[in-house]
């Protein structure tokens, strides 16, 4: 095995493993000790030489029969209820109308076993001349996964997705408001939606963690937020904890003697009495129809929580660590790289191109003479 390389973070000293199997390079990085990254990579070769061994078996004839009387929609019902508790009601109501359509494409009837990769190709086409490619590309997933399932479970033998290319997508840039932006977006919110941004920029947190939010999940004596998310493999559920700042508690503290004690959800939709979801109306528009409200471009709720890792980057005062706690990433790497995303750290770039800008003031000013030869005036 090769020794991991050390590397520094501000959260101190890590170890990255880097080794090569069958011509592809395999890394992974964030390791607190070498013995740590040594047993991690032990592991992981040893998978990888299982992998290979089980494509290197052959696939018995008898095991699966090449015919079945199995149809795409008991598949996807199988998957479904397979599925449930494991992931969000969102990813799975997302998962339901991707079938809807695969199935009204193929006539709804279809056994699995006849559908084909051209059948899946043309069915993407027709998706990426509608919807465009990143949602093509997430219909193909999601098929695939289904097949899948239906391979693990031994049900079928042949996934018809495996090998279709992806379409290319544009890399979309992630917009980060200014400061002026938000404070404009601020004066124009009702109280209610001041209520819900003050939330969202006090924690950086998602829509969907704020509007899950419970009074259980507050300690307003300990200044305490306790945060939810599903953005886990297998949709497991995981909470941290965010410090409330001075305003954002004293904010919290006038909502809790006004809350209605009957109602377990901080955010209560008074048209439902429940809690809001990102669904209805009201929230799924919230952002559009402030920020015309404010005068400002448009930007979605996220583009706050982009916001507020910009602004508490810049600050200088939070460390990588900290910043990965607040906006629930498990590792510092995925922290560095979104706030990369955001906004690269070019000063360096900057100062040299600078310094070249600069040139002709250290020199004096470039005139030419009459033969056509440059003249420096000092």
């Amino acid at each position: 095995m090769n020794k991991p390389l050390k590397y520094t973070t501000k959260a101190g000293a890590r170890y990255r493993v880097k080794f090569m199997h069958l011509g592809t390079q395999v890394v992974k990085g964030g390791f607190k000790a070498i013995a740590e990254a040594q047993a991690w990579e032990k592991q992981e070769r040893l998978r990888q030489d299982q992998r290979e061994q089980m494509k290197a078996i052959p696939v018995q004839q008898n095991s699966i029969p090449e015919k079945t009387n199995l149809t795409f929609l008991d598949l996807s019902n199988s998957y479904l209820l397979n599925a449930d508790g494991r992931k969000m009601k969102n990813t799975i109501s997302t998962k339901k109308n991707i079938m809807r359509e695969f199935l009204g494409f193929v006539n709804n009837n279809i056994e699995v076993s006849d559908v084909t990769r051209v059948m899946v190709q043309e069915f993407m086409r027709r998706v990426y001349e509608s919807k465009g490619a990143k949602c093509a590309n997430r219909y193909l997933r999601e098929l695939s996964t289904i097949f899948n399932y239906g391979i693990l479970q031994n049900v079928i033998a042949f996934n018809p997705c495996r090998g279709i290319e992806k379409y290319s997508e544009e890399d979309a840039e992630r917009y980060v408001p200014s400061k002026e932006e938000v404070y404009k977006l601020l004066m124009a919110a009702e109280p209610w939606e001041k209520e819900l941004l003050n939330v969202i920029i006090g924690t950086g947190a998602r829509i969907g963690e704020v509007l899950n939010l419970k009074w259980s999940d507050i300690n307003i004596e300990r200044g305490i937020i306790n945060l939810y998310t599903r953005k886990r493999k297998n949709g497991n559920r995981e909470a941290r904890s965010v410090t409330m700042g001075a305003m954002l508690k004293s904010f919290m503290e006038t909502k809790w003697k006004n809350r209605d004690e009957s109602k377990e959800y901080v955010f209560i939709n008074p048209n439902s009495g429940n809690k809001y979801y990102k669904e209805v109306h009201v929230i799924k528009h919230f952002m559009k129809r402030l920020c015309e409200r404010a005068g400002v471009n448009h930007f979605g709720f996220h583009s706050l929580r982009h916001y507020v890792s910009v602004r508490l980057a810049d600050s200088g005062k939070c460390s990588t660590f900290e910043l990965q706690r607040l906006l629930g990433h498990q590792r510092p790497s995925t922290t560095e790289i979104y706030l990369r995303s955001l906004a690269p750290d070019l000063k360096n770039v900057a100062d040299v191109l600078d310094g070249e800008l600069s040139m002709q003031h250290d020199k004096g000013d470039q005139t030419l003479n009459s033969s056509g030869k440059v003249n420096w005036k000092e």
